[in-house]
């Protein structure tokens, strides 16, 4: 059952191995990452592939019995091919996977040099506004796995990792699921107890309503320190909180955390309420209201607004697009990046010329895309805040692509 691949097609490029693999042969182990109850996760230099990679390797019982139980009926298909077909700056990248010599089932990934959610939770040094930066990037990762047919299903902080850029990676797909009837049925209740959506505790049909849930589980404990349902008594007991999904309303953001915005306490409501018919329809929705929040909220004080030198010359542009990518020059350098929103963070990259001028926005009608192609295009050429420095001979590729196909000036 494990070796079933779903799919004929991985937009990441990744490509399953027909034949086994010798993982001794192929990798030098540099560090064991973490050991989890099913898998062992290294940091390893890939010989074939020529760089540093993330070697996940499953443990076989444990992921046989676990897959036993997602499945029931269904025959599930294996991490890696789930996890390949998601391509998305937010999403850990799998590049490869297959079965090892040993009968293991292994998966090739990016390594992510950075620390889970809820390391930065604790280390208690994230303002609010960086604190709604990394929630917003990780319901872009989610989002993205949504997009491509699948339910997470174990949506929690340490599965959220934040790298020396602060780009949120989600990562995981040991549980993960097609979103198709056959695995919305009542029964599958994998995922971590803290985090898992009150239908899966009351054995109720599925759908990606749960990882909303357990979304706005993770969000709410990240703003307030406390989880929407806990025992009452400072410890996780399990049967606490399982009644509690079933009898009570989660905890209201507001009384956890009575200095937080009523707008940010708006959006947690609504994220982790128990009935999912009353929860957000989807993960757009969700990155929608977070992106619609005040300003000031959102690192744009009306004092850094007035300091903004660029403001003039981006307000010039016109109407912000749904989506696509702002391009603008510094010297002899073109910079790029894809944005959903207005960014005012645009004044950090005055850092890189003397003169910064707005010369292009262009629209694309997949914007995922075509972050997707610069990110992976472009990748040696990145700069701060995500921004890439371009020529005019890339610019031109860039415009050429597919994904800016209905693109314009």
């Amino acid at each position: 059952m494990l070796g079933k691949l779903f799919g004929s097609e991985n937009p990441s490029g990744s490509k399953p191995r027909r034949g086994r693999v010798n993982l001794d042969r192929r990798f030098t182990v540099l560090a064991l990452t973490s050991q989890g109850s099913m898998s062992r996760v290294q940091k390893a230099l890939d010989k074939e592939m020529g760089r540093t990679v993330c070697l996940k390797v499953q443990l076989r019982d444990k992921n046989e019995a676990a897959v036993a139980r997602a499945s029931r009926e269904a025959q599930r298909p294996d991490e890696g091919a789930i996890a390949s077909q998601i391509v998305h700056p937010n999403v850990c990248r799998t590049f490869d996977y297959g079965e090892s010599t040993r009968g293991e089932h292994f998966l090739v990934m990016e390594f992510v040099d950075g620390v889970s959610l809820q390391f930065v939770r604790e280390a208690l040094g994230a303002s609010l506004v960086r604190k709604l930066d990394l929630l917003t990037q990780a319901a872009e990762g989610l989002e993205a796995v949504h997009k491509a047919g699948f339910i997470h299903h174990d949506i929690n902080p340490h599965n959220f990792l934040v790298d020396r850029e602060d780009r949120v990676k989600l990562i995981d797909f040991g549980l993960a699921v097609p979103n198709t009837p056959a695995f919305r049925r009542p029964g599958n209740r994998t995922g971590t107890l803290q985090y898992m959506a009150p239908e899966l505790i009351r054995r109720e049909p599925t759908d990606e309503r749960l990882d909303i849930f357990a979304f706005g589980a993770v969000a709410f404990e990240f703003l307030t320190g406390r989880l929407p349902y806990d025992s009452g008594t400072g410890s996780n007991n399990s049967l606490a909180m399982i009644l509690q999904r079933i009898n009570h309303d989660p905890l209201d953001p507001a009384v956890a955390a009575p200095g937080l915005p009523p707008e940010v306490c708006a959006i947690l409501r609504k994220a982790i309420a128990r009935r999912k018919d009353d929860r957000y329809a989807s993960m757009a929705d969700l990155i929608h209201d977070l992106r619609a929040l005040p300003p000031e909220l959102c690192g744009a004080s009306a004092a850094s607004a007035e300091a903004c030198p660029l403001d003039e010359e981006l307000a010039a542009i016109g109407e912000e697009p749904a989506g696509g990518v702002y391009m603008l020059k510094a010297g002899p350098l073109y910079l790029i990046k894809k944005t959903s929103q207005f960014d005012r963070r645009l004044a950090k990259v005055r850092q890189l010329s003397d003169k910064v001028e707005v010369i292009h926005t262009i629209p694309s009608p997949n914007p995922g895309q075509a972050e997707a192609y610069w990110h992976e295009r472009f990748a040696r050429k990145r700069q701060k805040e995500a921004w890439f420095a371009l020529t005019e001979h890339d610019v031109a590729e860039f415009k050429a692509h597919e994904a800016m196909a209905s693109g314009g000036e």
